[in-house]
């Protein structure tokens, strides 16, 4: 018996990266306003548990097409060190900060003109500094050690949900900050911009490290930042 040859393939996320864009004459432009099938399922998931099912409009930035919600990828970390403008950041972060009504805040760790924490002024304005001082070597270490981190361009976080939160409320705001990171995911990639969303925190305790009452400002998710040289 002869021993059988193996043939070294490519990580399945790169194939899967590699693939080329389908082609599409038109986006639609009206899409269906309520799938009929994930409508069913989230009446019978809300009788099952005696909740009604509410619906919310999206809310994406008018840049945000179809075409860019199919290009939009994730990042090589190695392509992420190039800090964006001031302008971009925040019109990023007022993307993610408004795209669930009622979801978890959100802030953004930059390093650009001084490195600093922002948070999103009222409707469009300018963010306001929440904190001086580097925040992105903390967001490796708490990233379960992605290292990469420390030298990102910017970091925009979705933080909130204390530790003695009900059920309810922990699976709203993880799977509203995950909706959100992926909108301003697709307004970066409408912009140029690459981004690598980032999650497996741990103890990334945002509020204890501001000086607040531990376990009750924890991140939740994360979406890295960086501009094309």
């Amino acid at each position: 018996m002869t021993p059988r040859r193996t043939q070294r393939t490519a990580p399945a996320l790169d194939r899967w990266a590699a693939l080329p864009l389908p082609h599409r004459t038109r986006t639609p432009t009206r899409p269906p306003a309520r799938p009929c099938g994930t409508g069913r399922l989230l009446e019978l998931l809300g009788a099952a548990t005696g909740t009604e099912p509410a619906w919310h409009p999206v809310r994406r930035p008018a840049t945000v097409t179809g075409r860019a919600l199919l290009e939009r990828r994730s990042a090589d970390p190695a392509t992420l060190g190039h800090p964006p403008d001031g302008e971009t950041v925040a019109r990023l972060l007022h993307t993610a900060a408004t795209a669930w009504p009622g979801g978890p805040a959100w802030c953004a760790a930059v390093a650009t003109p001084a490195p600093a924490l922002l948070a999103p002024g009222h409707h469009t304005a300018t963010p306001y500094r929440l904190a001086r001082g580097d925040a992105r070597p903390s967001l490796a270490h708490w990233a379960a050690g992605q290292l990469w981190l420390a030298d990102t361009g910017a970091a925009l976080l979705a933080h909130g949900c204390p530790s003695d939160a009900p059920a309810s409320q922990i699976r709203h705001d993880h799977l509203a900050a995950g909706f959100a990171a992926g909108t301003a995911h697709a307004h970066a990639a409408a912009e140029g911009i690459n981004a690598r969303p980032v999650g497996s925190w741990q103890q990334a305790d945002l509020g204890a490290a501001l000086g607040d009452t531990p376990g009750h400002d924890w991140v939740l998710h994360g979406l890295a930042l960086g501009a094309a040289r």
